[in-house]
């Protein structure tokens, strides 16, 4: 411990019990196993089976009348329905994963056409889609320079910035090696209803996360190459050694120092050896 006597204005900040995580930010690209089912007919939808609603190979999904003329439209494998349809079901497929790239992820553009019960159809209309939620893939570039921090098999979790705080679990599936960015491509553990209704979407991949006693990282210092705190105490500011277990670029966990303790958030002056 090192007395040191420092007149400074800087703000003082309890120590406290916190987490850190270390991630990264980003547009992910949801791929899923997904089929689309048309309208044969121009008609009024009636649909049959709620949207998010996991249903058995050939079940009647929905019908389109017209005057005396209905046609039935079935299910031709067991899976998701959902009535969120944007064009890219039959391109973005975990069949063609090898070869997107990353000039093509920056391309693509969709639109998403939902139908509800009552509407007026034309023919052709894709009514619905059949997803199969054991296989959805969530593909996110990343800097070439950053490629380093993930392997086939990691475990990672990733947020939906739009929607909540909610953290979903995936592992890394593979990295698709690309001009300007690589492609990491997540495979998600649990399939969501949510998930059925997005494409693109901002992420937060969280590669790992720390919990213990949190300080801010401006807050550390060095003193006879320690790395250690400034503790206040009766207007004395006293060097408490730490060891710094993990960091972001604002919070640091660290071991040897109680919670509560009020110490220098930016200390103003350099520490004489």
């Amino acid at each position: 411990m090192f007395n040191l006597f420092i007149h400074t204005t800087s703000k003082t900040v309890l120590t406290e019990y916190g987490q850190v995580t270390k991630s990264l930010e980003g547009e992910g690209l949801f791929i899923r196993d997904e089929t689309t089912v048309i309208t044969p007919i121009s008609g009024l939808l009636k649909i049959e089976v709620p949207e998010g609603k996991k249903v058995k190979a050939s079940t009647l999904v929905a019908k389109v009348e017209n005057n005396n003329r209905e046609y039935k439209l079935y299910n031709h494998e067991s899976g998701l329905i959902s009535y969120y349809v944007d064009g890219l079901e039959s391109t973005l497929n975990p069949k063609e994963l090898e070869q997107l790239t990353y000039r093509y992820f920056q391309k693509i553009r969709y639109k998403i056409n939902q139908v509800q019960n009552g509407d007026k159809l034309n023919s052709g209309r894709p009514v619905f889609k059949v997803i199969n939620n054991f296989s959805l893939y969530l593909v996110m570039p990343i800097s070439k320079t950053k490629t380093y921090l993930f392997e086939s098999g990691m475990g990672v979790n990733f947020k939906l910035t739009e929607y909540s705080n909610n953290k979903f679990n995936a592992h890394v599936k593979e990295i698709i090696t690309s001009q300007d960015k690589n492609l990491l491509v997540l495979q998600v553990k649990k399939f969501i209803p949510l998930f059925a209704k997005l494409r693109k979407i901002d992420v937060k991949l969280i590669r790992s996360s720390y919990n213990g006693i949190v300080v801010p990282v401006s807050a550390l210092v060095n003193k006879n190459s320690k790395t250690g705190v400034l503790v206040s105490k009766n207007d004395t500011f006293t060097f408490n050694e730490v060891k710094v277990l993990s960091k972001n670029q604002e919070r640091a966990i660290v071991k040897g120092i109680s919670l509560g303790v009020k110490v220098l958030k930016e200390p103003k002056e350099k520490m004489g050896g």
